[in-house]
């Protein structure tokens, strides 16, 4: 199954993730991370079309602020004081791969 879907074990949903580990990032680095989001359709839709709307794949640019077991944060302004900027915080089971694009 690929990194980032979902899978059902027992009663609970699991998510696989690219990154079985914690990886380390410098404040300020710069990611490009590819993630899962959710979709909606507006109004009333047929059951099929309900079923055919999947999820998207967003590939985001960011510089890394921080992480935890629950999300990543990365924003698109680091200033020299250290404040950020549009911080967005992506949920680590909608992760697919994090690469690196260019160190602090």
């Amino acid at each position: 199954m690929e990194a980032g879907s979902c899978t059902t074990e027992g009663n609970e949903k699991q998510w696989l993730r690219a990154d079985t580990g914690m990886r380390k990032y410098k404040f300020g680095e710069i990611l490009l991370v590819k993630w899962r989001d959710s979709t909606h359709l507006d109004g009333w839709q047929s059951s099929e079309a309900a079923k055919n709307m999947g999820m998207i794949t967003c590939n985001t640019v960011g510089m890394f602020h921080s992480q935890d077991d629950i999300s990543i944060e990365i924003c698109s302004t680091v200033a020299d004081n250290e404040q950020v900027l549009n911080p967005l915080a992506i949920p680590q089971g909608c992760i697919i791969n994090i690469i690196r694009l260019r160190g602090k």
